[in-house]
């Protein structure tokens, strides 16, 4: 309660979301973790939650390479209605896949392709 008038634990929300979250433990981590956090994003196509509340400055670096190739993929729009659209044919086939990456990214494997 050092930081707001309520007292909450949010990480339930990536559970309940079925997404993976990332808890840093001081400025440093978090400022590394959000490199992470997006390399996770874009390996498995899920959103990441990245929950930090610190203070201090973190030693920056630049990650030319990733941000540029971001830029670059970010112009591409996928049409995947299988993947987006949870009508009840799709929605279990693509909870099986959701569960199955967390799985992976939990134990650190590459992705299926």
């Amino acid at each position: 309660m050092a930081s707001s008038q309520n007292e909450q634990d949010n990480r339930r929300y990536a559970v309940a979301a079925g997404v993976p979250m990332l808890e840093p433990s001081d400025s440093q981590e978090a400022y590394d973790f959000l490199f992470v956090a997006f390399e996770i994003s874009e390996r498995w196509k899920l959103p990441v939650i990245l929950r930090a509340h610190h203070a201090g400055l973190p030693q920056l670096h630049d990650r030319p390479a990733a941000r540029s190739k971001r830029k670059a993929e970010s112009a591409k729009i996928e049409r995947d209605i299988r993947g987006r659209v949870m009508i009840p044919a799709n929605a279990r086939p693509a909870h099986k896949r959701l569960r199955q990456k967390l799985t992976e990214i939990q134990s650190g494997t590459r992705p299926a392709r």
